[in-house]
């Protein structure tokens, strides 16, 4: 009988040591599972942030791009707006050489003498100085398109009624003309 109470209480021993062990396993399993699935949050976490960085990283060159072809776009707009006013120009250019221009000079001279109110010479373009003459006036010749500038005799004051200078006081809304004439009013 003291055989068969050995037997149990070597039983009973083993069964406590083994419990012991697995109860041991199992914390250190839980351990590690709690030390893996940290491990996996830090790695997917540093993934999420790196992605979340290429993402930026891609968006900023997409918003680079963009801007850069919204210049692009524009400038190649304002150059052809700047040839259209170019173009404009030498219309003026041929107009002043039509038999209409006369009307129109005479006009523009007559304004800007009368605005001078005093005695005063007129610059004209080089072919406008007959046309002045014959009109009556004391006429110079200068480097314009066309039209007429009322000088004092001392050159210290201007009436500039000169293409150019009715170009350059409307150059806004000349431009906004051709920017509608080319593209449409909202520029699309």
């Amino acid at each position: 009988m003291e055989f068969d109470y050995l037997v149990a209480e070597v039983r009973q021993e083993a069964t406590a040591k083994a419990n012991h062990v697995l109860n041991e396993a199992r914390k250190n399993a839980k351990h590690l599972s709690l030390e893996a699935k940290k491990e996996a949050d830090l790695i997917l976490a540093g993934e999420k942030a790196r992605a979340l960085e290429e993402a930026e990283a891609r968006s900023s060159i997409v918003s680079g791009a963009r801007l850069k072809a919204k210049q692009v776009v524009t400038e190649a707009r304002n150059k052809l707006v700047e040839e259209a006013v170019e173009d404009l120009r030498r219309e003026l250019l041929e107009f002043a050489k039509s038999r209409e221009y006369k009307a129109v000079f005479s006009k523009l001279a007559k304004q800007a003498v009368s605005v001078m109110k005093r005695d005063c010479d007129l610059l004209v373009a080089k072919r406008d100085l007959a046309l002045a003459k014959s009109l009556g006036y004391n006429a110079k010749p200068f480097d314009m398109l066309g039209g007429a500038i009322a000088s004092s005799k001392d050159g210290l004051i201007r009436v500039n009624n000169s293409f150019e200078a009715l170009l350059e006081e409307r150059n806004d809304a000349v431009r906004q003309k051709a920017f509608e004439e080319l593209f449409g009013k909202k520029g699309k």
